[in-house]
């Protein structure tokens, strides 16, 4: 009966050189699943490649942080400019808005003062007119000022005043003078014409005057 191959007994080969009764040393297989060519790599190296890579990493994400963050402070740096632009633009509003009042405030008591000045001269002339002796000749005074040199004066007069007046053809020599009475005037004053020209010589006139240029 023939045996199998199994059942044979293994074939002991004997390197050349090799010394009998010691084991031979034979050198060690690469791994075959290793392409070819390509260098180990030891743990030195893997150590220093994964630190490289954290590094790069890090800083990549330093760099984009850093850039956020400025990003954000210029945000609010010109959030900030438009709330305090904002509140100086409502400041400025309300100093201008005062001033306004307060020079509409003056105005109103200048013109209050000038009315009440305007007021106390009226009574002041009033009661200078009452007391004066002859108030109807110092209407005339007040006006013959005012008269042209040439024409003919008439002269219109509170009929009250005439009667105190005594003679005026000293205040207008050499020319012709016509009183004549006249209710409508009031009483220290009077309304002279010659030819075109009018003057009028009331009190309450030149008040009046005053109080237009006031307003």
């Amino acid at each position: 009966m023939m045996s199998s191959l199994s059942d044979r007994a293994p074939r002991v080969g004997i390197l050349r050189g090799a010394v009998a009764g010691r084991p031979a040393v034979v050198p060690a297989m690469s791994d075959p699943r290793r392409p070819r060519g390509m260098a180990q790599v030891d743990a030195a190296t893997l150590d220093a490649l994964r630190d490289k890579a954290q590094q790069e990493g890090w800083q990549a994400g330093y760099d984009a942080g850093l850039v956020a963050g400025q990003q954000d402070a210029l945000d609010r740096a010109a959030e900030t400019e438009q709330r305090h632009r904002a509140a100086l633009d409502a400041l400025l509003g309300a100093v201008a808005d005062l001033r306004e009042r307060e020079v509409a405030s003056l105005e109103h008591v200048a013109d209050q003062t000038a009315l009440l000045a305007l007021r106390i001269a009226e009574i002041v002339l009033e009661r200078e007119i009452t007391s004066a002796a002859d108030p109807g000749r110092d209407a005339i005074c007040r006006a013959i000022e005012l008269v042209p040199e040439e024409g003919d004066v008439r002269i219109r007069m509170n009929p009250a005043d005439i009667q105190a007046m005594g003679p005026v053809d000293d205040l207008l020599p050499g020319r012709g003078v016509e009183l004549i009475a006249d209710p409508a005037v009031t009483s220290g004053g009077c309304v002279v014409n010659v030819d075109a020209t009018r003057i009028d010589a009331q009190i309450p006139t030149a008040l009046g005057r005053v109080a237009e240029v006031l307003r």
